[in-house]
């Protein structure tokens, strides 16, 4: 089970922020939208430039990772509170076959892509000062793709697949005590798997 908290952007005043480190770049942005109660959206990005390294250095083989965030928060009223958040990745490997010595130490480098994204529309509604209610749909998908190749540069593993699920859920939390807390809840979900490896 994996559980991602993302924090609201800020409901007061534009911020952004520019990143860079010695691996990849990135950015952030926030702020609020002008309309009643001020909801708040935030949106991050962050791209690698390994590929520039590696191509730079004359590697035979490029990797390139890109990851990107979003989310709204939106309070209705004093009782109501949406959230849509949202988060993905695209992660490749390139290869470098211009030369006879880069195709054979290619050979023995997995291709290996993937994309994926999670997200979701979440509703939190209190009932009064001990309990509230969340009703949440998601969204969450994964494409594979998985290639290897022998000296004679011919394919003997493939992995093209995919994995997607949706999923409804409503939870109710009640502090029935000072230090007892109760949760109760449900969720129905529907997976679709296509599985093409050869």
């Amino acid at each position: 089970v994996v559980e991602i908290k993302q924090r609201n952007g800020s409901s007061e005043k534009f911020f952004g922020k520019i990143n860079l480190s010695a691996i990849g770049f990135g950015a952030n942005f926030e702020g609020p939208l002008p309309v009643k109660n001020k909801p708040s959206w935030l949106v991050s990005a962050r791209r690698s430039y390994l590929d520039l390294i590696f191509n730079a250095a004359g590697f035979s083989f490029v990797p390139e990772y890109t990851d990107f965030q979003a989310k709204i928060n939106y309070q209705v009223n004093n009782k109501n509170f949406f959230e849509i958040s949202g988060f993905g990745a695209l992660d490749k490997v390139r290869f470098n076959n211009n030369t006879e010595d880069n195709r054979q130490n290619n050979v023995r480098i997995l291709t290996n892509n993937q994309n994926s994204y999670s997200t979701g529309l979440s509703w939190k509604t209190l009932i009064d000062k001990k309990s509230y209610l969340i009703t949440s749909l998601t969204r969450n998908y994964t494409k594979y793709f998985f290639s290897k190749r022998d000296s004679n540069f011919i394919e003997t593993l493939r992995n093209d697949s995919k994995e997607g699920d949706v999923q409804l859920k409503a939870e109710y939390y009640n502090q029935i005590a000072k230090n007892t807390f109760l949760s109760l809840g449900g969720a129905g979900k529907t997976i679709r798997l296509n599985y093409d490896i050869d």
